[in-house]
């Protein structure tokens, strides 16, 4: 019991002030209390050094994310002014809309995450690409959009030249997105307006990393109002690490916390708190241990915040020099594609493969396919099994020669067979091996036509000149004969009655010749017009059974004549020439049964009477490109060796010279009308009566007679003698010239107007130049160019040959007594 009672007083007694025992329990707590202090402390500042050292490996860890986002960002964002001048290059064309989705088709297939491409104009939605994903869209008001942050954005980006962006909105693909606008075209253009590029943000956090799986770290997204775009909405309530998205007219901010709390991993520092039981025991020790691993600790804190800094900087600067790189070769890939687009040439790449790996716009229409549809997609998948095999052997051979090769392939296109020039390189890869061919095909088919037609023009100009000259010559041959046999009619009208029949048939089959060589002369487009009344009615009834032979059994042709005359003032045989030339255009127009309508009737234009002629036909027709070019020469729409494109080009020319007017009205499938309007003769009678019978014989006064061929000159000296007139003779130009100047009493030149050493014509200018007046009576199988109905007037009047005698007589006396009328 004593005992018990001495061990319970022993802490008391301890206790007691003054006793060593108080002094060393009261030492011991102050010191454990004091050391239990000093852990606290160092377990906070060790703390404290583990969170900015995890803040600052955060902070390096998401600066990729934030790079690649702007990145992304900016390559849709590169949409706005692409399609912006793509718009402004020029107005739009008939197919504005086709380019346009072929363009935007471009940007959908190579940007991920392009929800859609718009034109706004006057605030409404005018186009917007992939219509039936966006036909919701198509023609919606932005202006009067309920929301107000849309309808400020619009006006926003109306009135500045800089991209503003409206959102996030829900899409209607499903997902939310971003719109981004900028304005197009001068303001003061009708067209000024917006053109927008609709994405998806989904595919931005993808394609930037952020949807990456990372157990050790939470990454999210917002935007300045504080609306979560991507990621768990508490990141941001948890002190994360961020980092600013500059966008053009906003910025988003990146955040990020470690998956497991700030101070995941400290748990080392229990360690620490178990300690204190050793520390109060070992005291100073324990004190010292601590205070030197401080020290490490924050060496080692100071050593990795240089290494990180340092890497920092090194990847700042490795990303500047990637983004530099990827800015040039953006340019290089834009200015690839202008070059490659701007072509009219196709250019078509393919890999070792024969797959397509890049095609421009004229050769996706030439092969009647979109781009999207033609890369990666070999010649088996486009073309036919033969065309396709062809085209293989020429790609294999370039492939293993690594030699170019040229060749001409005809090709089916979407505007019919066409002909290339087909050119294969070989494509080089960095190390010098053929990797695949390189094809630029030329479409040549215009320039063989024109070969083609320049040809056959060549040989049509050589027949011309050939049948030119024969006429020429013959007219001269028949000028002889018919002057002659007028004369030798004239001995015989009384010395020999019964011999005068005979004299009359030559007359008759002179004339005859004479009609030949008109048509020679035709032919060649060398005779000059012999505008005379004629009537229409009478000649379409002529040749109604001619045109009846150019129509093939299987069409319907009919003449509808009208039942009075219509009279004007024209060439029969080129008024023959036009008909032919409609109704076989109108035949060929029909590939199968149809019906061909040649009509006259008689329309009034104010106070001027027409006969309209029309040849209308139900065959193909044309469209309007196509009439634009009709009457231009060579032009024609009939396959090679089928048609020279001269025959409209012959009709317009002969109606002009006739003051008439032309017209053609067409419609694909609907047949093609050709109206020719003639004016009438006011007086047909009285325009084309004969002149007043005369005297046609001469008051001896004196002529001058021009002419190298002897027979005529002779022919014609006779005549003028006969008659009554005092003749001189000369055989070419220069020796007229000199009789025309000795001899002042030369009332009239009878002179013909192509001669050797001087032509007719060069005689009338030469004694121009010398002050002599005579009048001159030019004769001449064909004007060569010469003639007022060619361009060149001629101081003179014209007579062609062969003429009759009695026309030269009349003609003579005509201009005879007009001179002395104004002496």
């Amino acid at each position: 019991m004593q005992f018990l009672t001495s061990v319970m007083a022993a802490p008391t007694r301890w206790l007691r002030p003054g006793t060593p025992q108080r002094m060393t329990v009261m030492a011991t707590g102050l010191t454990f209390v004091l050391l239990a202090v000093a852990a606290s402390l160092v377990e906070r500042q060790l703390s404290q050094l583990h969170f900015e050292r995890q803040r600052t490996t955060l902070q390096t860890t998401i600066h990729p994310y934030h790079e690649a986002l702007e990145q992304a960002i900016a390559r849709r964002l590169d949409a706005l002014p692409a399609m912006r001048a793509f718009l402004e290059s020029g107005p739009p064309g008939p197919r504005w809309r086709d380019d346009l989705d072929a363009f935007a088709e471009g940007l959908h297939s190579s940007i991920e995450g392009i929800r859609a491409l718009q034109y706004v104009h006057g605030g409404i939605i005018r186009y917007t690409s992939h219509p039936a994903e966006n036909r919701a869209a198509a023609g919606y008001n932005l202006l009067a959009d309920p929301r107000e942050m849309i309808r400020q954005d619009v006006l926003r980006a109306l009135s500045s030249n800089t991209v503003v962006l409206s959102g996030p909105i829900d899409l209607l693909q499903g997902g939310r997105g971003l719109v981004a606008r900028l304005a197009t075209f001068p303001r003061d253009d009708p067209r000024f307006g917006l053109v927008a590029v609709v994405m998806d943000i989904g595919p931005l956090f993808v394609e930037a990393g952020l949807a990456d799986p990372d157990d050790s770290l939470l990454k999210a997204v917002r935007d300045r109002e504080g609306t979560v775009l991507f990621g768990p909405p508490e990141v941001f309530a948890q002190d994360p690490v961020t980092i600013a998205v500059n966008l053009p007219d906003r910025s988003w901010t990146i955040g990020a916390v470690p998956a497991h709390g700030w101070h995941a991993g400290t748990s080392a520092d229990w360690s620490v708190r178990g300690a204190l039981v050793i520390i109060v025991a070992l005291g100073t020790v324990i004190a010292a241990l601590i205070s030197s691993r401080q020290a490490q600790l924050q060496a080692a804190v100071g050593a990795r915040t240089r290494e990180l800094t340092a890497s920092n900087t090194e990847l700042a600067t490795r990303m500047e020099e990637i983004r530099t790189a990827e800015a040039a070769l953006r340019e290089q890939h834009q200015l690839l594609r202008a070059v490659v687009e701007g072509s009219p040439d196709l250019v078509l790449v393919k890999d070792a493969a024969s797959r397509y790996v890049l095609v421009n716009q004229a050769a996706a229409r030439a092969i009647g396919k979109p781009v999207g549809e033609i890369v990666g997609r070999t010649p088996d998948d486009l073309y036919e099994p033969e065309f396709a095999a062809d085209v293989r052997t020429t790609d294999q051979q370039v492939l293993e020669t690594g030699a170019p090769v040229a060749r001409e392939r005809r090709l089916k296109t979407a505007d019919g067979e066409r002909t290339y020039i087909v050119a294969l390189h070989p494509w080089l890869a960095p190390s010098g091996d053929v990797s695949g061919t390189v094809t630029v095909a030329r479409d040549v088919t215009e320039r063989l036509l024109l070969e083609t037609q320049l040809r056959h023009a060549q040989k049509l100009d050589a027949l011309g000149r050939l049948s030119g000259g024969i006429a020429h010559d013959f007219n001269n041959l028949l000028t002889a004969i018919m002057a002659n046999a007028h004369l030798l009619a004239e001995s015989l009208q009384d010395a020999a009655p019964a011999l005068l029949a005979d004299a009359e048939a030559i007359q008759t089959a002179a004339h005859r010749g004479a009609e030949l060589t008109r048509k020679l002369l035709a032919f060649g487009r060398r005779d000059l017009l012999e505008r005379k009344a004629t009537d229409l009615t009478a000649l379409l009834d002529d040749n109604g059974t001619m045109l009846r032979r150019l129509v093939p059994e299987r069409i319907d042709f009919m003449v509808e004549l009208p039942d009075e005359a219509l009279v004007v003032r024209a060439d029969q045989g080129a008024l023959a020439q036009v008909l032919l030339n409609l109704v076989a255009n109108a035949r060929d127009a029909l590939t199968e049964h149809g019906r061909i309508t040649v009509s006259l009737t008689r329309v009034t234009r104010g106070n001027r009477a027409a006969a309209r002629l029309a040849v209308a036909d139900t065959g193909v027709g044309m469209d309007e490109r196509t009439q634009a070019h009709v009457f231009e020469p060579f032009f024609t729409t009939k396959p090679p060796g089928q048609g020279t494109g001269l025959g409209l080009s012959i009709v317009y020319g002969l109606v002009q010279r006739h003051d008439g007017t032309i017209e053609i009205t067409s419609a694909p499938r609907r047949g093609t009308t050709v109206t020719i309007e003639l004016p009438l003769i006011a007086d047909p009678a009285a325009s084309d009566a004969p002149p007043a019978a005369r005297a046609a014989r001469g008051r001896a006064e004196h002529i001058l007679v021009v002419e190298d061929e002897d027979a005529i000159r002779e022919s014609l000296r006779r005549l003028l003698v006969r008659h009554g007139y005092r003749v001189d003779v000369a055989i070419d130009g220069q020796e007229g010239l000199d009789i025309l100047l000795r001899a002042p009493t030369i009332a009239l030149v009878v002179s013909d107007m192509v001669m050797p050493r001087m032509s007719g014509v060069q005689l009338c200018r030469t004694a121009r130049a010398h002050g002599v007046r005579t009048p001159f009576l030019f004769t001449t199988g064909y004007t060569g160019g010469m003639g007022p109905d060619r361009g060149t007037p001629l101081d003179g009047e014209l007579l062609p040959k062969p003429w009759l005698p009695q026309d030269l007589l009349a003609r003579v006396r005509s201009m005879l007594d007009r001179v002395a009328s104004t002496v």
